[in-house]
């Protein structure tokens, strides 16, 4: 898979599912909004897809 094989060190991939938005990935994986758009390319945070695969950045060192 294209996203598995760029994958920085320490990030992750997400497959999105029916319901999620890029806000509740963020708070659920410890990202922000703007990183997972950035590292993805994502111009529209309100237009992801169901079985669509992101790339998540590495968590920072401390979390919520």
């Amino acid at each position: 898979e294209a996203v598995k094989r760029y994958l920085p060190k320490g990030a992750k991939v997400y497959k999105v599912k029916k319901g999620d938005t890029v806000s509740g990935i963020a708070y659920r994986t410890c990202s922000t909004v703007h990183a997972i758009a950035k590292k993805n390319g994502i111009k529209n945070v309100n237009l992801i897809w169901p079985q669509q695969k992101l790339c998540i950045p590495k968590k920072p060192k401390y979390c919520w």
